[in-house]
């Protein structure tokens, strides 16, 4: 059995991550 949890995890918080970057650069280019 493979544990999925630390994989699980970690592309949570890619996507996490991604999203807040997403939003920083919206926001930079904005002003």
């Amino acid at each position: 059995m493979v544990d999925l949890q630390p994989l699980f995890i970690s592309l949570m918080g890619i996507v996490i991550a991604s999203t807040i970057n997403y939003y920083l650069f919206r926001k930079l280019f904005k002003n």
